[in-house]
């Protein structure tokens, strides 16, 4: 599905409606270049008609937006998508929602991982989660230098989950900084380690070619 698919779907919703007015408006004889006369009101059937097309309309929309949100959400990086998720969490950066701020927090990071590591992170204490990332030939070099961030974000948002802990709006701040600066800093390690890898991946070509 492209966006003329979608365009397609935001038409043809647009249209049903449209017709369900005209419909109505034949319906009722109404003629705007015209004297109109007393006014015919719709059976119930006709109503449920109007109602249903007017519904269908509606419903193609919202498939139509649901289809652009994944496709748009499908062509992100891991990055991407959690700089996203924790710019959205800055707005529950307010007194009472500690709970919520956590949640949205630590999700971004453990999917993040998930995503860009295929680290397993779900239904996973955070001394488990931190244990697997240790062992994981492929995360740790780029997430082992930042573990202690990585701990204690973690650490923070199981005392506020699971502990009850209440933090005011300064630890939120605190917290979703420390969250926002692991993912970059994990970004950027990992970047480096692919330009590491590559040069060292053209280096030994030429050096072989040099040989034969």
């Amino acid at each position: 599905m492209n966006k003329t698919f979608i365009n397609t779907l935001l038409a043809t919703s647009a249209s049903f409606v449209c017709a369900a007015t005209a419909v109505a408006a034949a319906s009722a004889g109404e003629d705007i270049r015209d004297i109109r006369g007393p006014l015919t009101i719709p059976s119930s059937g006709q109503w449920g008609t109007y109602a249903a097309m007017a519904a269908l309309g509606i419903a193609l929309v919202v498939v139509a937006w649901q289809i652009y949100r994944w496709r748009a959400n499908r062509s992100k990086t891991a990055y991407q998508l959690a700089k996203q998720r924790l710019h959205a969490a800055a707005a529950l950066i307010a007194p009472g929602q500690g709970g919520a701020l956590v949640d949205a927090v630590s999700d971004a990071v453990r999917a993040y991982i998930e995503a860009r590591f295929a680290v397993r992170a779900a239904h996973k204490t955070t001394e488990e989660f931190l244990t697997d990332l240790l062992m994981d030939t492929t995360a740790a070099p780029a997430l082992l230098p930042h573990r202690n961030d990585l701990a204690r974000l973690l650490s923070q948002s199981d005392l506020v989950k699971f502990a009850g802990l209440t933090i005011s709006a300064e630890q939120m701040h605190v917290l979703h900084k420390l969250a926002t600066g692991f993912v970059d800093r994990a970004h950027e390690a990992q970047m480096e380690l692919r330009k590491q890898t590559r040069k060292g991946a053209v280096a030994s070509t030429q050096t072989n070619g040099a040989t034969t």
